[in-house]
């Protein structure tokens, strides 16, 4: 995607492109755990910053967190409406 023709959108949504990249990645796993996340984005972002920008994700509303059934010490990230309407308009505009 180009950064420059999905500005729009991330500004209608208040999301940086770091938190764009974490929403991406999110929607193309499905549901996944916290580290994944950390994991995957190591290479683009510390690892504080990913964090950071998963935090701020959750607060606005775009992601949600739950627990794993089957062993409750792992964290699950998933989209919410919100965070799925967000990537909807990213691809249409693109």
């Amino acid at each position: 995607m180009n950064l420059y023709q999905t500005e729009p959108v991330r500004q209608r949504y208040k999301v940086s492109w770091s938190e764009e990249y974490i929403l991406g990645y999110v929607d193309e796993q499905g549901s996944t755990n916290t580290k994944s996340i950390l994991d995957k984005a190591h290479g683009v972002m510390s690892l504080a910053t990913t964090h950071k920008y998963l935090t701020n994700l959750l607060d606005k509303g775009l992601l949600k967190q739950g627990r794993n059934p089957k062993d409750k010490r792992v964290t699950i990230i998933t989209m919410t409406k919100k965070g799925i309407d967000f990537i909807k308009e990213l691809s249409h505009d693109y």
